[in-house]
């Protein structure tokens, strides 16, 4: 029962991560980390938030 619920999660994870908007967010936040070594939690999510991805919104990703 435990593995099927990780591995139900896993998969969801995994779809999420795959969509397009997603993916831009990801590499947004990573540039920017690369540019400055380190950013707070206000400044990742508004980097997220700018690339599309509103607050609480990975639910309708899935």
């Amino acid at each position: 029962m435990l593995l099927a619920t990780y591995r139900a999660l896993e998969a969801q994870t995994i779809n999420i991560l795959r969509t397009p908007i997603t993916a831009s967010a990801i590499r947004k936040l990573a540039e920017l980390l690369m540019q400055k070594g380190g950013i707070d939690g206000f400044e990742a999510h508004q980097t997220i938030t700018a690339a599309g991805v509103d607050h609480g919104s990975a639910a309708a990703l899935t």
